[in-house]
């Protein structure tokens, strides 16, 4: 695998990796704050500790910090937002979880739009975690530099959403957004890493 191969498959899951935690930048845009400052306000962590990256390979015991950290934030929204504590306990213990067992994070975020026993949002938290299932899938098969992998997802995530998208809602189909869709499906399978 030459250099310039090695870069495009960094670049494309540096990207992919980006638009995974997009809920978490949204909610730093929410209060006001860009990326980073937000992040060590909900972590705790050091600005320079961010600045590092590698936020994966934090010790357990920071890990444990941050946890406590995050949930005292969460409990401070959610009470600027008229919730009880144990409707943001509840929330907090039962995120959406991805089939890893990690919590999706889009999902997590539509989720957090949900108003108590007024709002709810089934199928929005579904699709959310089907995008948190695909983007997942993408970036691993982009670190394990296996191109034909990213194309055959790719592929398949494109028979699903060439599916008709039924709205329970309203009780209709849409398939306004389906050629678009396919379009860029295709791009995305004839890409090469050049």
């Amino acid at each position: 695998m030459t250099i310039q191969e090695t870069k495009g498959y960094v670049a494309v899951r540096q990207v992919l990796e980006a638009l995974a935690i997009a809920p978490l930048a949204n909610l730093g845009l929410i209060h006001g704050k860009s990326f980073r400052p937000w992040l060590t306000e909900f972590t705790g962590l050091s600005a320079g500790r961010i600045a590092q990256g590698n936020l994966e390979k934090v010790r357990p015991s920071k890990i444990k910090q941050i946890q406590k950290n995050a949930t005292a934030w969460t409990h401070e929204q959610g009470k600027k937002r008229g919730w009880s504590a144990d409707e943001v306990s509840a929330l907090i213990a039962n995120p959406p979880k991805k089939c890893d067992g990690d919590t999706g994070l889009w999902a997590s975020w539509i989720k957090s739009m949900e108003v108590q026993d007024t709002i709810r949002l089934p199928y929005a938290i579904a699709r959310a975690l089907q995008a948190d299932e695909l983007l997942r899938s993408l970036i691993d098969a982009c670190s394990n530099r296996n191109i034909d992998k990213f194309k055959q997802i790719v592929s398949e995530n494109n028979n699903r959403i060439g599916q008709p998208n039924h709205n329970a809602t309203i009780g209709h189909t849409d398939r306004s957004q389906v050629s678009c869709r396919k379009k860029w499906v295709k791009k995305l399978i004839n890409f090469q890493v050049i």
